[in-house]
C-alpha cells in the first residue's frame, strides 16, 4: 500500500513494511488507563514505560516508575504490589524523613517557624521508583519539599518497609 505523507514523515522517507508501521504505532500510542478498585487510577505510558497513580485515599496524583525494562504487564502488576505495600507505610516513611532532615532543615535552610506537623504537611509524594529484581518492599520513593529546602526533592530509600536513608537531591 502508499504510505501517507504523515507515514513518510515518521519513517524517513523510506519504503517500510506494514508490520513495521504496527510497532512504530504501538511504541507510540497515548497513555492507557486503567482503574484498580481500592487504589485509584493508573495511566501507562508505553513511550516513557512508566506510570502515572492517581489514588483515592490519600488523595495524591505521582509517578511509578520501573527504572529497568520488563513488559508493561509485569510492570503494571508490580505497581500495584509496590503501591499496595507503600500505601500503609507512607505516614512512617514521612516520620523518618521528619527524623532524618528537620534538624538539618532547622539549622541550615529554615527561614519560618514551622511546628513538625506544618513540616512534615509540606512533604508531597512525587514519584515511586523501583528494580524488577528487587523485593517488592525495595523501593524509591521521591518527595517535594514543599519549598522546605528550595525546591530539591528528597529522595528516601525504603528496604524492609523502612527508611534506610533520606536525601536531598538536586
Amino acid at each position: 500500500r502508499a504510505l501517507t505523507a504523515f507515514e513518510y514523515a515518521l519513517v524517513g522517507w523510506r519504503p517500510v513494511e506494514d508490520q513495521e508501521l504496527r510497532d512504530f504505532a504501538a511504541a507510540n500510542a497515548p497513555p492507557t488507563q486503567v482503574v484498580v478498585p481500592g487504589l485509584g487510577l493508573f495511566s501507562y505510558d508505553p513511550r516513557a514505560q512508566w506510570y502515572e497513580a492517581v489514588l483515592e485515599d490519600p488523595p495524591c496524583k505521582f509517578a511509578v516508575t520501573p527504572l529497568d525494562r520488563v513488559n508493561p504487564t509485569e510492570s503494571f502488576e508490580r505497581a500495584k504490589q509496590v503501591i499496595t505495600g507503600f500505601l500503609p507505610l507512607f505516614p512512617a516513611i514521612l516520620e523518618g524523613v521528619a527524623r532524618s532532615q528537620y534538624a538539618n532543615w532547622a539549622k541550615n535552610w529554615a527561614d519560618e517557624s514551622l511546628s513538625w506537623a506544618e513540616w512534615t504537611a509540606r512533604l508531597k509524594l512525587e514519584s515511586i521508583t523501583w528494580f524488577a529484581e528487587n523485593p517488592v518492599d525495595d523501593y524509591t520513593v521521591w518527595l517535594g519539599d514543599g519549598g522546605l529546602f528550595s525546591g530539591h526533592s528528597i529522595e528516601v530509600w525504603v528496604k524492609d518497609g523502612a527508611v534506610k536513608s533520606a536525601n536531598l537531591a538536586g
